[in-house]
């Protein structure tokens, strides 16, 4: 028996919720077996089918988690000197190795580890080089002795979602959860937030309506957020009130 993990992204780009990482951890016939029921990046498969491959990938992998993001562990990382959002999403990605290891272990199934000949992630860095150290610089000094004992290769590639099951699988469950929690934000507060994402009109009306009474969900570090609340645009709106202000004085 052989067993391949993958790992993939949902929300790195909204302005609007958190960002998600999933891991999944797939044997060799249970990889074939997704891949006839056409299990294949989140994107392009419809919501409804989503869903019904998601209970289908947690019946079979043998192991499964995610990891959750919020606004303002993203803001925090890109105002820090140290991080940015693939730093951020590369410590997500440690996480979830360590905890899979931990958790196999926690569960007697060393076997398992054994088996375990790749750890694909999809690669989100024009840097490959530096994300892979990236990575290795999150991971435990127990957990980089267990892979290494192990021969357990960590593979990076852009697009992996769209060539390897596993992968596949772990951004299913990303997305799912992803949307999950931006309906438990409107289901929460009972307004139209859209996608979150900054090309949806709903978004950016949601942001310029409701930005102070629901700013915890809003990522303060995005162009779109400081567009309309920055400080630059603070100083502009306050030079034009000042303008104004003049104006109506001449009268």
């Amino acid at each position: 028996m052989e067993y391949y993990a993958g790992l993939d992204e949902a929300g790195r780009g909204p302005v609007v919720g958190s960002m998600i990482i999933a891991i999944t951890l797939l044997e060799k016939k249970t990889i074939e077996e997704l891949k006839e029921k056409n299990v294949k990046d989140s994107k392009q498969i419809l919501p409804k089918k989503r869903e019904m491959l998601k209970k289908i990938i947690e019946e079979k992998a043998e192991y499964y988690n995610f990891i959750e993001f919020k606004p303002k562990d993203i803001d925090e990382a890109l105002n820090s000197k140290s991080m940015n959002l693939n730093s951020l999403e590369a410590k997500g990605t440690a996480i979830l190795i360590k905890k899979m290891i931990e958790d196999l272990i926690k569960k007697n199934k060393k076997n398992i580890i054994k088996k375990i000949k790749r750890i694909t992630i999809d690669l989100p860095s024009n840097n490959e080089k530096k994300y892979y150290e990236t990575i290795k610089n999150f991971l435990d000094e127990k957990t980089k002795i267990i892979l290494k004992e192990n021969n357990i290769k960590i593979h990076l590639e852009h697009k992996a979602d769209e060539k390897y099951i596993e992968v596949s699988a772990a951004s299913i469950i990303a997305k799912i959860v992803r949307d999950k929690k931006i309906l438990e934000i409107k289901n929460k507060i009972k307004k139209d937030i859209g996608s979150g994402y900054p090309s949806d009109p709903k978004t950016i009306a949601f942001l310029k309506k409701h930005e102070e009474e629901e700013k915890k969900y809003f990522r303060k570090t995005w162009m779109s957020y400081k567009k309309l609340y920055g400080e630059e645009n603070i100083k502009n709106n306050k030079e034009k009130n000042k303008e104004n202000q003049k104006k109506l004085l001449d009268f």
